[in-house]
Order: C-alpha cells, then structure tokens, then sequence
C-alpha cells in the first residue's frame, strides 16, 4: 500500500477509469481522446501495444494527432513513466492549453513486486505535477481482471474516480463500429432505443465484437 499524499492540484485532474473489459476500454477512452482532439489538446496514451492498435482503428484519422506509447516497453520498469509525462507536460508548457493523457500501468499480469512500484507511481503522481500546466491524467483499470485490493489502492491514489458503467457503453462502441465517419463522434443515446438495438443485434453478425459485448450482461439485447 501506497504511504503517499494524494493532494489534488488546481490544474491537475488525475481520475481512475475502473472499465469492465476491453469493449468498455474502448467506449470509454475513444471519446476521450476524440474530445480532446476537436478541442486541439494535446493528448498523450500510454497503453498496450495492443490497446494502440484497438484504439487506432476506433478512431481513424484522429490518430494522426494522438501520442501514443507502448506502456509495455516505457513501463517495464514503473519509474520510467513519470518522466514520460514531465516531458510531455514540459513540452506545452509555453501553449497554456490544457493536456489529456491515458496512462495504464497496472494490470493483471504485474508481478507484487511491479504492483508496489506501480502504485507508488501513481501517488507520486500527485505531487509531481501539483504546478503543471493543466492536465487531465485518466488512468484505467479493468475491474474484471485485477484484484479488489489493487482496485481498493486505485480508489486511494486517484483524487478521482469513474465506476464501471452500465451496459450502454458497450452498445455504444458497437453502434459507433458500424456508423458512417461523420457519425462516429456523435454520443449515441442508448435508453429507449429499441431500433438502435434491431440495428446492433443485426450489425454483430458482421462484426467481432458481440451485442452483449460487457460481461455485467448475462444474455443478449433483445429489440
């Protein structure tokens, strides 16, 4: 367990994204980046090589104005990552634009002792950047596959957090999958739409991902 203060600064917004799956991954942090796009902030993600190429591919051209980094290679050894985000931070520092980044270290295959480092990491977070330029850190942590005791340690170090969602994330990122390009930003409304889940239910036999794609559902929408 972390022993370090986790004191939020004024310009500095670090929230734990606890996700349930890699389809709410993807729903969740897709708008995310795509906001801070539209919004011309720089944004820098810090994830799976194959999380990247997820990412890539829900996003499009987008991704031509994202940064993003193999958490695999740069956190290897967990005190590498800070540095990571002082030079990116370092680096805008004169625009006065606020920074987005998604940073996960975490995950299930850590070994106790990369976990204790990891977690110290994140901590130490919240005094690193206590006088940055105004920066938005979302670090996910996929709640199917980690302990209670590290999610427990997320709750501790991040002055923020966002719970798992309900199962319209999910219906969300498959519509989103299956939309023209000019749709793909739009937020979807979920509640009441029985022709969008018609729509999904027939989009899924084309498509990897399953209509009942969250694991907090246990059968498949029906119209």
């Amino acid at each position: 367990m972390s022993q370090i203060a986790t004191t939020p600064a004024a310009n500095y917004r670090h929230e734990a994204l606890f996700y349930s799956g890699e389809a709410d991954f993807l729903a969740r942090t897709a708008p995310f980046i795509e906001g801070a796009v539209e919004n011309d902030e720089p944004v820098l993600v810090a994830i799976s090589r194959t999380k990247i190429e997820r990412l890539r591919a829900l996003i499009g051209a987008m991704q031509d104005k994202v940064r993003f980094v193999d958490m695999a290679e740069v956190g290897s050894n967990p005190v590498r990552i800070i540095p990571v985000w002082r030079e990116f931070v370092d680096e805008h520092a004169e625009s006065g634009v606020r920074l987005r980044g998604i940073g996960e270290p975490i995950w299930a295959e850590r070994s106790p002792e990369e976990l204790v480092e990891c977690e110290r990491h994140e901590a130490l977070l919240n005094l690193a950047f206590a006088d940055a330029s105004p920066l938005w850190l979302l670090c996910p942590y996929d709640v199917d596959s980690l302990n209670q005791s590290v999610v427990r340690e997320a709750e501790r170090n991040h002055p923020r957090t966002s719970p798992p969602p309900s199962t319209s994330h999910c219906l969300r990122l498959q519509l989103r999958r299956n939309a023209g390009p000019s749709a793909r930003r739009a937020i979807w409304p979920i509640s009441g739409g029985s022709s969008q889940r018609a729509h999904l239910a027939s989009a899924s036999a084309r498509s990897a991902w399953p209509s009942w794609c969250c694991r907090r559902t246990r059968s498949p929408p029906t119209a």
